[in-house]
């Protein structure tokens, strides 16, 4: 006895099988693949104008959500302009002009312990992490090329001479 199921075997292709398991899901609810239940791909269930979606509803109703919704709107913008970050800025001169005489004072050891950071906040007029994240990108732009050139600089004083031939 063979047994019966309800899906046949998989079509070769996907795009088969995506019509295959649409025409079955069709006919498990008895739709026909020209009825769609979204109202924008099924004109049968489209409004014939604007005002008819409303036809439920009295003005009064439509006129609430309408204000309910433009004042949320509103909200947003207001919420979006108050929470949105500054535009991003260079510290003030001073204050790099101070963070970098303490970076070249400690060049051997660029790292401010978290007492150091605060009193350059402090001195500098500055946010702590602002001072973290300023040797943060200090290390990566001027102190580590210096360090890779210097570095080259000895390997090649040490390396022997190359001989010239004349």
């Amino acid at each position: 006895s063979s047994s019966s199921s309800s899906f046949p075997i998989a079509p070769a292709t996907p795009e088969a099988s995506a019509a295959s398991a649409a025409s079955q899901w069709h006919a498990q609810f008895g739709l026909t693949p020209q009825t769609d239940l979204s109202p924008m791909q099924n004109p049968a269930m489209q409004p014939d104008s604007m005002s008819d979606a409303y036809d439920e509803g009295s003005s009064d109703e439509v006129q609430d959500l309408q204000d309910k919704y433009e004042t949320a709107v509103q909200k947003l913008h207001q919420d979006k302009e108050g929470i949105m970050p500054k535009k991003r800025g260079k510290l003030p001169k001073d204050a790099t002009d101070l963070l970098k005489q303490w970076l070249a004072q400690h060049f051997n050891h660029p790292y401010p312990t978290d007492h150091e950071k605060k009193d350059l906040a402090s001195s500098a007029k500055i946010e702590v992490s602002q001072v973290t994240n300023w040797f943060t990108n200090a290390r990566k732009r001027l102190w580590q090329p210096l360090v890779s050139d210097k570095a080259k600089y000895k390997r090649r004083r040490l390396a022997p001479a190359e001989e010239v031939t004349t």
